[in-house]
């Protein structure tokens, strides 16, 4: 048994690479996909071994407030097909081998009440 350490605070890193509030984040999987990559890449090389996919928000709700609602399936199977692609470089590798990375979902569920207004 060990503590394994996950990434956190995407949109906080994202932020403070000049990406501004007023975007939606979760879109950027398609729009600056390299700027996503890279900030997962830095968590690598920090040490995380689970990563987090870049859809703390991609829900049909709160991506209509952007009129990306349609983009729903795009932006959430971009960033999982590259975060089950992905294999570290031998660089990449922190002081445990052999290397393992867990990839989990981020999503915030739409409340109830908005659920039902989208019906």
């Amino acid at each position: 048994r060990r503590v394994l350490v996950a990434d956190g605070a995407m949109g906080t890193v994202l932020y403070s690479k000049g990406v501004f509030i007023n975007r939606c984040y979760d879109e950027l999987n398609l729009s600056a996909a390299a700027l996503v990559r890279e900030t997962h890449q830095e968590y690598v090389k920090a040490g995380a071994e689970i990563l987090e996919s870049n859809t703390f928000g991609a829900n049909r709700i709160r991506l209509s407030a952007f009129g990306l609602a349609e983009k729903l399936k795009a932006i959430i199977s971009r960033e999982f097909a590259w975060l089950a692609r992905r294999r570290p470089s031998r660089t990449e590798y922190t002081s445990r081998e052999p290397w393992d990375r867990w990839a989990f979902a981020s999503n915030r569920s739409a409340s109830p009440q908005a659920q039902s207004a989208e019906r």
